[in-house]
C-alpha cells in the first residue's frame, strides 16, 4: 500500500532531541489557570491527553514573561510564587509519562497585556504598551515602550527560559511572530510605529 506521508510515525531527531515520530501538538491555551497564573490540574491533565494520543511533542500555552508589563490570565513561571514551578513539572512529567516531549511557549500580549486580566482593580491600573504611542481600534491608549524596556523584557525571556529548563520542559518556543507583531510591529505596521520606536524593532528582531 503506498502511503502520502511513509515518515511521519518515524523518529526524528531536531538538535539534541529526538522526538518519536514527526506529529507535534501545536500550542494550545488552557484554560483552568489560577488566579497567580499556576497550570491548574485540569490543564495538566488536558495537556496529558495529547502526549497520551501519540503526540511527539506538546506544546503547554502561553506563558507569560514579564509581569511587570503583562498581567494577561496566563501561565507565569515565577520563584516568587508558591506552586509555580511545581505545577509546571508536574505538567511537564505528565507529558512525559506517555513518551512525548514537553513544550513550553514563552509570550508577551504587547498592546493586549492586559486587556484578559482577572484583577480588574489591576486591569484599570495598568499601561498598554507597543512600539509607539497609539490609540488600539477598541480606544483603549497604548504607551511607546524604551529601548531599556524592551531590552528588560527581552532579558525575562532568558530567565522564563532557565525556570523552564529547571522544571524539564526540554524545548521552548518563542512565539517571535506575536511578539514582534504586538511589540515592535516595525514596517508591516506603519499606522502604529513611529520613528521613535525604530530601533525598538531592530532589538526585537536580534535579540528574539
Amino acid at each position: 500500500m503506498e502511503r502520502k506521508f511513509p515518515h511521519l510515525s518515524s523518529p526524528i531527531t531536531i538538535g539534541r532531541v529526538t522526538f518519536r515520530n514527526r506529529m507535534f501538538s501545536a500550542p494550545m491555551g488552557g484554560t483552568d489557570i489560577t488566579n497567580d497564573g499556576c497550570i491548574g490540574p485540569k490543564s495538566t491533565a488536558f495537556y496529558e491527553l495529547r502526549g497520551k494520543g501519540g503526540a511527539a511533542a506538546v506544546t503547554v500555552s502561553e506563558c507569560m514573561v514579564h509581569p511587570k508589563t503583562d498581567g494577561s490570565h496566563a501561565y507565569h513561571l515565577d520563584t516568587a510564587v508558591l506552586n509555580s514551578l511545581a505545577a509546571a513539572a508536574y505538567t511537564a512529567d505528565a507529558i512525559r509519562r506517555h513518551g512525548a516531549t514537553p513544550s513550553l511557549e514563552l509570550s508577551h500580549s504587547g498592546m493586549y497585556a492586559g486587556t484578559y486580566m482577572t484583577d480588574k482593580t489591576k486591569q484599570k491600573s495598568m499601561n498598554q504598551w507597543g512600539a509607539s504611542d497609539v490609540v488600539r481600534p477598541d480606544g483603549v491608549e497604548v504607551k511607546a515602550l524604551t529601548k531599556e524596556m524592551i531590552a528588560e523584557i527581552v532579558e525575562s525571556y532568558g530567565t522564563v527560559a532557565g525556570l523552564a529548563k529547571r522544571v524539564r520542559q526540554k524545548r521552548r518556543k518563542t512565539d517571535g511572530s506575536r511578539e514582534i507583531g504586538n511589540l515592535c510591529p516595525g514596517t508591516a505596521f506603519p499606522y502604529r510605529n513611529s520613528h521613535a520606536a525604530a530601533g525598538c524593532s531592530a532589538i526585537c528582531k536580534s535579540d528574539w
